[in-house]
């Protein structure tokens, strides 16, 4: 296995950083942080076993928080290609990084219910609206008839299908688009969700973001979430350039 060592202090990677990989502590200290204002807030200190940038085996998504070496350390990286290879072969080896998957996902799902309290509603319901999703250009007409498609069920996935050597299976869709590199959309791009504050757009942890209504979330956003509005709502998978261009309507339930 690969080893990749750390002098006291130096950075292993930045706020912002391609998730590329999650690292194994084999010995050392890791500190992860972020820079909040002028303040450098720290989030946790780590030791041996433990597993940090985990998300880099899922997602695209820029790291959400910096890391450095507390003292001399040795890591073993672990790609999302590894990860999956060990999945398949050797499923034990997989059990600690799921358990710590699982475990933050409990104490992120705890900090969501203590929210609800404090969000208002910001977007409508989806038990009141139809959802129509419409193709905008010639690579979304390929998978939506011009007719649009309704989406019924919550959340709805949004995404690059794989190609014909790929088998993820933490790349799931219920829409999915062929796309050639350099790519614009990511395996995992965006979904429309029906959350606390009613319909909204999520970016998935997509490289290059989404553009909701002109505001862009996700890529090097610190925002993922935009609500939808009541009418035509204009959605681009990538940057502005991007090709992968829809309109999403939101509608009242006739009475």
């Amino acid at each position: 296995m690969e080893i990749k060592t750390f002098s006291s202090g130096q950075e292993i990677f930045a706020e912002g950083d391609r998730s590329d990989y999650a690292y194994i502590i084999e010995y050392g200290n890791v500190v992860i942080y972020r820079e909040i204002g002028d303040r450098q807030v720290r989030l946790a200190v780590l030791g041996k076993g433990e597993i940090f940038g985990e998300m880099g085996l899922i997602d695209d998504r820029p790291r959400s928080a910096s890391a450095r070496a507390s003292n001399d350390i040795a890591l073993s990286p672990v790609d999302n290609e590894k990860f999956l290879d060990l999945l398949h072969n050797d499923p034990a080896a997989t059990i600690p990084i799921i358990t710590l998957l699982f475990e933050r996902l409990r104490m992120m799902n705890d900090r969501y219910v203590e929210a609800l309290g404090h969000i208002e509603d910001s977007g409508p319901a989806a038990d009141n609206y139809n959802v129509k999703l419409l193709p905008l250009s010639p690579e979304t007409t390929r998978a939506i008839s011009t007719n649009g498609l309704n989406i019924s069920v919550f959340p709805f996935r949004v995404g690059r299908a794989q190609s014909a050597t790929q088998n993820n299976p933490l790349h799931w869709n219920d829409l999915s688009f062929p796309d050639t590199a350099p790519y614009n959309l990511s395996l995992n791009h965006f979904m429309v969700e029906r959350g606390p504050a009613g319909l909204a757009i999520r970016d998935r942890g997509s490289h290059f973001g989404t553009i909701v209504n002109g505001k862009q979330i996700g890529g090097i956003e610190p925002d993922n979430t935009v609500p939808l509005i009541v009418g035509t709502n204009e959605v681009i998978a990538g940057k502005p350039d991007s090709p992968f261009r829809f309109r999403l309507i939101v509608e009242p339930l006739e009475a």
